[in-house]
């Protein structure tokens, strides 16, 4: 299992997590690409070489043309949270990175609704990991904003994280660990400053009331009046990056360090503003040690049911929804037979979905369905920790989704689309691509194991 061990000794911010997954070195490239594919305007994405205390570090800079700072008499604070950790508060005319696009005293407070920030990440051209991830990270800053001003999910218009370079900054992140090899992700206790900082709603303690909320579960620790050194942006990817929007926070187990990464902040503290990224695995321990690690079978998630009753729609129109509705991000969705009112004969449409996608397949399931309301059931379930294998066929690559935990495996079954692409492909039956595959996976768990 790749573990990536993310320490905090300055807190976390959406640049910092950017500069450390390109420090590590990861496919730049690749990773530009998953940015262009949001399609946004005037955006201009800096990567230079930076120096904190000694300690050379990767800093990224997120520039967009028309979203600007707010002026307020003489000295320049930022509306955006992300880079208030970043920057001091500067002399007019000594301009950061973030004022460069300014000419004027002119006041823009750029604003999303959540619902907005949902369409351009489902419109965006991303893997779908990435987009899940960060879904989820939306999700768990609106939820939190949503925890202070007293409003649900789907009512909170972001300030501070609406901006184009927080959009950009949480995906950029999620894209960092996807190219990465999605590593489970573990937490340092984290440096949360103090002191106050001035965002959308006033002067604010630090950590801000909805970055307080995202670090529920976290260890953090304060070393004085640092300002703010956590933004909701970070903690957002530091929450989701670790799965505690879903479940409590794991222990990391013992693993072997591979490749070290650091991403930089601009401003100076008593310590280097950094943060670091440790890749490892727990592969390379001994067995005595891996049967230590604390690794739990199942995660805990927390899931919505949305159900709704249909009595007067064709079965082909029903097949078309659920076809739309596993296309659009649903978990599962299926169909129960029944008898309505009048004994007319119908179907309870059901769609099990992840929080941050409810309000998307709500909207789905009022589009394409001739029901007029939709009923929600919020439970918790365990699910087994998942991943794939890639094994060889005669007929091309297969790949294996194995269920289990470290060191067991409790079920695994070959991929059905790529069983359906090698067989058309091979002119052969569907069967006899599962047989080769799970043959093939046999093999790969008879193989003996080298000592350690």
């Amino acid at each position: 299992m790749n573990i990536a061990y993310l320490e905090c000794p300055a807190g976390a911010s959406g640049d910092m997590f950017l500069g450390a997954w390109l420090d590590l070195g990861l496919d730049a490239q690749a990773w530009q690409e998953m940015l262009e594919g949001l399609h946004l305007e005037g955006v201009d994405i800096r990567v230079r070489r930076v120096f904190k205390q000694g300690i050379g570090a990767t800093k990224v800079d997120v520039l967009v043309a028309d979203e600007q700072p707010w002026y307020d008499g003489d000295v320049v604070q930022r509306v955006i949270y992300e880079h208030t950790h970043a920057e001091e508060h500067v002399h007019p005319h000594e301009h950061t990175h973030a004022e460069e696009h300014v000419h004027s005293q002119q006041v823009h407070h750029p604003h999303r609704h959540y619902g907005e920030i949902v369409d351009i990440l489902q419109s965006a051209h991303l893997p779908a990991e990435v987009r899940e991830m960060s879904l989820r990270a939306f999700f768990s800053l609106a939820e939190a904003e949503g925890q202070v001003h007293g409003l649900p999910p789907s009512q909170v218009h972001f300030h501070e994280v609406g901006a184009v370079d927080a959009i950009v900054d949480i995906v950029g992140a999620m894209a960092g660990w996807y190219l990465t090899g999605m590593p489970e992700c573990y937490v340092s206790p984290i440096e949360v400053g103090g002191g106050t900082v001035q965002c959308a709603h006033g002067l604010m303690p630090v950590p801000a009331p909805a970055t307080a909320h995202l670090l529920a579960g976290f260890t953090t620790y304060s070393s004085g009046s640092w300002g703010e050194t956590v933004t909701p942006t970070g903690a957002a990817i530091l929450r989701v990056l670790s799965g505690a929007d879903k479940r409590p926070l794991p222990l990391l187990p013992p693993f072997i360090t591979g490749k070290t990464g650091y991403g930089a902040g601009s401003k100076d503290l008593p310590v280097a503003n950094v943060l670091r990224i440790r890749l490892g695995s727990v592969t390379d321990v001994g067995q005595g040690l891996q049967s230590a690690a604390v690794v739990a079978e199942t995660q805990q998630e927390v899931v919505v049911e949305l159900s709704a009753n249909l009595d007067d729609m064709t079965p082909e129109w029903v097949a078309y929804v659920l076809d739309r509705l596993l296309n659009g991000g649903a978990l599962d969705a299926w169909l129960t037979p029944t008898v309505m009112k009048k004994g007319r004969p119908g179907w309870v449409l059901h769609v099990l979905t992840r929080p941050e996608m409810e309000l998307l397949l709500t909207k789905l399931v009022f589009l394409e369905t001739s029901t007029l309301g939709v009923r929600r059931l919020v439970q918790s379930r365990e699910v087994l920790q998942r991943h794939w294998v890639s094994v060889d066929t005669p007929y091309g690559s297969v790949r294996m989704k194995v269920a289990g935990r470290v060191g067991e495996v409790f079920n695994s079954a070959p991929e059905f689309e790529d069983c359906v692409v090698a067989a058309t492909q091979a002119n052969v039956a569907l069967k006899v691509v599962y047989q080769a595959a799970w043959a093939a996976y046999n093999n790969i768990l008879q193989e003996p194991q080298p000592s350690k």
